[in-house]
């Protein structure tokens, strides 16, 4: 169903409570040219969940080379979603907003600002150098 490096979500296609019986540790990618079998961590998603969701343990580099290649072989992996269509003046105007705020705004704000004079140290209590108090 759903597939990262970090682990994956599967549906759940027999009751959730069989696998307390008998846990699933290990996971099989296949594709034509390979296989993958990478050791895994159940996670607790609800005993009503759809899915199972299961964390992929450390695993070798040559194990990971081959999630990232059915990572990128999927197809929905290049679907770029559809997204409104940008409005050009709308956004020259809020990158000259920002030039401005941070141009200008800031002149105005430091002169209204108060000057802070450092707090003044009390050296009733420290003795004078070199001699004995």
């Amino acid at each position: 169903r759903d597939l990262s490096m970090d682990g994956c979500r599967v549906d759940n296609v027999l009751d959730a409570e069989l696998l307390k019986d008998d846990p699933v540790v290990d996971i099989e990618f296949s594709t034509e040219y390979t296989q993958a079998c990478v050791s895994v961590d159940m996670l607790k998603d609800g005993p009503q969940s759809k899915f199972l969701r299961f964390r992929f343990l450390e695993q070798s580099i040559d194990t990971r080379r081959e999630i990232v290649r059915l990572l990128f072989s999927r197809a929905d992996t290049w679907v770029r979603p559809v997204y409104k269509q940008d409005n050009i003046l709308l956004s020259f105007f809020t990158v000259l907003a920002c030039i401005y705020d941070s141009l200008l705004g800031n002149r105005r704000k430091s002169k209204n600002l108060p000057v802070h004079k450092a707090p003044e140290i009390d050296t009733s209590f420290i003795p004078p150098a070199g001699g004995r108090a």
